[in-house]
């Protein structure tokens, strides 16, 4: 099979852009590439028995947040398309965490919950990232804990504030 070039040329050095201004994006952009990684989220994962899919995670997350949703909000906060949310929930059902039940508010719709053994699952994903905050945390002084937390807590605000305005603002 013949390989697919998008050029002919070698690709030539990394270009170089700009460092980031503000070392709190440098830092929170290396947290997320890390925390969001494969590799990273199939530890906690495999611990509470999610499938190890792009996705299963924030789902449990979501579910766990806000309790039941329908496939398309559930689409809508993933950024996926329909047909991938479809093969999510089916993986998580197949796996025992999540059911789909009717919509009481539209008897067309469904929504997706957690099942007894998906709150169960969720609960060691709580577990775990208890141990993760004590682990990473772990040398600290609880005056450094007392105010990283407060200050994680804003700028959590803030960033879920600048979400949901975004979200409003966009046609």
């Amino acid at each position: 099979m013949a390989r697919k070039l998008d050029s002919a040329e070698p690709a030539g050095e990394t270009p170089r852009i700009p460092e980031y201004r503000h070392d709190v994006t440098r830092s929170l952009v290396r947290v997320t590439a890390t925390w969001m990684s494969t590799d990273y989220q199939s530890r906690f994962a495999e611990a509470a028995g999610v499938p190890d899919e792009p996705h299963a995670m924030t789902t449990m997350y979501l579910l766990i947040q806000s309790g039941p949703l329908r496939p398309t909000a559930l689409s809508g906060i993933l950024g996926i398309s329909a047909a991938a949310t479809s093969r999510l929930v089916e993986t998580l059902a197949s796996a025992g965490l999540v059911t789909r039940t009717p919509d009481p508010d539209d008897a067309r719709a469904t929504r997706i919950a957690l099942t007894e053994q998906g709150v169960a699952s969720a609960t060691v994903l709580h577990e775990e990232g208890d141990r993760l905050s004590q682990r990473l945390l772990d040398g600290w002084t609880d005056e450094e804990r007392t105010i990283f937390t407060r200050l994680m807590h804003r700028y959590a605000d803030a960033v879920e504030d600048d979400a949901r305005t975004t979200r409003e603002e966009t046609p």
